[in-house]
């Protein structure tokens, strides 16, 4: 957290300083992000659940990974596209469970964007689209044979998935290669960083 807020400070600096170099209109913008999901928090709460502790079950998995493209209507109204991806995997070392969940997020993204600066762009907006959810679980204990059948049942799957995008900001350090930071509610993340490109 404290990078990310370094982050915006520096950019907020830059953009104070001569700003007139980045003048040009720019109409998309390319995003590469990372970012962190509560999805693992929910697959430890399982866990948890069952009455077993961190010692009794390893868990790994990947940051949410994602490519995004927008196209900009207006000079602060912007739509586009988003892909991302994420994969976990959970097991107890005594072979009782073993998983492998996987889910992928498309989806279409309407963006207000704050002010004209060239060189810091702050945004909100709305991202609407579809999960995909691909499982592996494999458990030889009855007791947690329920829980896992709830879990794919109510929470896995395919289904539709809203996403508030309450603020992101991006900085430029050229003309069309920058940095950007986004803090959003609902799935598939809550924070993501990346690179961004603008042509």
């Amino acid at each position: 957290m404290k990078k990310v807020l370094i982050f915006i400070i520096a950019i907020s600096v830059l953009n104070l300083s001569n700003n007139s170099i980045f003048a040009q209109e720019y109409k998309s913008t390319v995003g590469i992000d990372a970012g962190v999901s509560i999805v693992g928090a929910a697959i430890r709460a399982v866990a948890y659940s069952e009455g077993k502790t961190a010692s009794d079950y390893k868990y790994s998995s990947t940051p949410v990974l994602q490519l995004t493209y927008g196209y900009m209507l207006t000079k602060n109204i912007s739509v586009g596209v988003a892909g991302s991806h994420q994969e976990y995997k959970f097991s107890i070392p005594d072979g009782s469970v073993a998983a492998e969940i996987k889910r992928s997020n498309f989806a279409i993204r309407g963006l207000f964007h704050y002010g004209s600066s060239d060189r810091i762009d702050m945004y909100s907006g709305v991202r609407l689209g579809y999960t995909i959810w691909g499982t592996d679980v494999k458990t030889t204990d009855p007791t947690l044979k329920p829980t896992l059948k709830t879990l794919e049942k109510n929470y896995l799957g395919k289904r539709f998935a809203a996403q508030l995008v309450a603020f992101g900001i991006r900085g430029y350090f050229t003309k069309n290669i920058g940095a950007h930071a986004e803090f959003s509610i609902g799935s598939p993340y809550y924070l993501v960083a990346g690179l961004n490109f603008r042509f």
